[in-house]
């Protein structure tokens, strides 16, 4: 962490930031959705446009793939040093990022007669694609740590 302190330093408060608010938002989402259950229901659910916390559950969306970006980009510059691994692992966090964070929150995952939508199917891969990018990530790091 010799390069540009302060900006890693943001970086990372911006990743308890996305990580404990995301815990924070869930549950205080949650009690504002009459029958939504934390176990049965998804977390897209809390963003579908019959949902009456909608606006709020997609910004959070949005601004939880932003505050993982800025993470993404200084974990890049705090392991610079250690090449292409570090720019893998950020390339994947990004990925996480704009899937599960503003893919998820751009494109709602809402059915109609049991069908996804096309905006829907769009959710569907977007968020598929940032999990897979986060399951990935546990195979790349132990070559950056």
């Amino acid at each position: 962490m010799k390069t540009q302190p302060n900006y890693i330093l943001l970086s990372t408060l911006a990743c308890f930031t996305a990580c404990f608010g995301d815990l924070l938002a869930l549950c205080i989402f949650g009690e504002y959705y009459p029958g939504y259950s934390h176990l049965k229901n998804t977390i897209s659910h809390l963003g579908s446009s019959d949902s009456p916390i909608v606006l709020q559950a997609s910004a959070w969306s949005v601004f939880l793939g932003i505050l993982f970006i800025l993470f993404a980009l200084g974990f890049r510059k705090a392991y610079a040093e250690k090449g292409f691994s570090a720019q893998l692992a950020s390339t994947l966090i990004i990925l996480y990022a704009l899937g599960e964070g503003i893919g998820s929150g751009i494109f709602r995952a809402d059915p109609i007669s049991g069908q996804l939508t096309a905006l829907g199917i769009i959710h569907e891969v977007t968020g598929g694609i940032g999990v897979i990018a986060i399951l990935l990530l546990p195979l790349v790091m132990p070559k950056v740590i």
